[in-house]
């Protein structure tokens, strides 16, 4: 195990305090350091990791790659998105070049992602408006599709404890 997050970086009441969006940029704001220290553990699972220009203050948001031969995975994500209770929210994955989608670079990209946060003690990762085309790779890679309602299609996928989605 690599190292678990300090509970202090999700704590209890975390929802509520999402709803009030100053608050939680106020909280933002203390725990941005150790948030970008966590992404850069990715670094040791082979991606390289970019913080994401964001003009959104309460917005955690990096880009990471994975090199595989012949393919490229770029995953962007949010760390503690204030409209989620997900630890890890996806907002976009691609594998470049396009001939080499299909051939198993995204799932080993997201196995990898998932055993991080696994390791780092996080307890959920969503994918979000994941389009019907898609479903199948998330259902794959032991993601469940959110209840109804659903409005943006999200994928869940639960690493810690025992939810309902």
């Amino acid at each position: 195990m690599v190292g678990q997050v300090d509970k202090q970086l999700f704590p209890k009441g975390i929802r509520s305090m999402a709803k009030d969006i100053r608050r939680w940029a106020e909280y933002i704001k203390t725990v941005r350091l150790e948030m970008n220290a966590l992404a850069q553990r990715l670094t040791e699972y082979g991606a390289t990791v970019e913080p994401e220009e964001s003009s959104v203050i309460a917005e955690l948001s990096y880009s990471i790659q994975f090199a595989f031969e012949g393919a490229i995975v770029t995953v962007i994500f949010l760390l503690k998105d204030h409209q989620t209770d997900s630890d890890v929210v996806i907002t976009n994955m691609t594998t470049l070049p396009k001939s080499q989608c299909g051939k198993g670079f995204g799932s080993q990209a997201i196995q990898t992602l998932l055993a991080w946060a696994t390791d780092n003690g996080l307890g959920e990762m969503r994918a979000t408006q994941v389009s019907g085309e898609n479903e199948s790779f998330w259902q794959g890679n032991g993601f469940v599709k959110c209840q109804d309602p659903n409005p943006c299609n999200d994928f869940v996928h639960v690493l810690l404890g025992d939810q309902t989605y």
